[in-house]
């Protein structure tokens, strides 16, 4: 049986990565999914059909991420342990896991004085992060009622890094 890869065409805190819908709009189609515990351990189990019987998957492990209510982070850990489910179940793999012993290191975005309209929210969440400091977002989130930098609007965040970096050429 050969190998086929799965492109990494979702972004989220600066790395490349291969959702369910990826996945599914790559042609393939997902396995029946359920969670339950074995040993104090809660998995991801999928449905062999060849087998006719339900084998575990990825352990869904709750992530100690600040700034995520509690059901926030069991949504992520759920999301993620499904993801690598799917990729075991389908034999996949991701095309990272072949570039990794070549991969170059990530380069940060270009700084450029007007804001590029073409970045994704990702890409704009992590240089609203670059130009603000850490106590200058925790004010921002709290007066937005958000927990981190992509649950801002695009709009709000374009908002945010041009007036920022108005205002540090305004410094100079």
């Amino acid at each position: 049986m050969s190998e086929k890869i799965i492109k990494n065409t979702s972004k989220a805190y600066g790395y490349n990565y291969a959702s369910l819908s990826d996945i599914v709009n790559q042609g393939n189609e997902l396995p029946k999914m359920k969670t339950g515990s074995e040993n104090e351990k809660e998995y991801v189990y999928y449905f062999d059909k060849e087998l006719n019987e339900w084998i575990r998957g990825a352990e869904i492990v709750i992530p100690t991420t600040k700034g995520m209510n509690e059901a926030q982070k069991y949504g992520s850990a759920l999301t993620y342990a499904r993801r690598y489910t799917t990729l075991m179940a389908l034999q996949l793999s991701c095309d990272d896991d072949k570039k990794l012993e070549t991969q170059e290191p990530r380069q940060e975005p270009k700084k450029s004085p007007i804001f590029d309209e073409r970045l994704p929210i990702n890409d704009l969440a992590d240089e609203f992060r670059a130009l603000f400091t850490k106590e200058e977002q925790q004010r921002i989130y709290k007066g937005l009622n958000v927990d981190f930098a992509e649950q801002i609007s695009e709009e709000n965040l374009k908002k945010y890094v041009n007036f920022k970096k108005n205002e540090n050429k305004n410094k100079k």
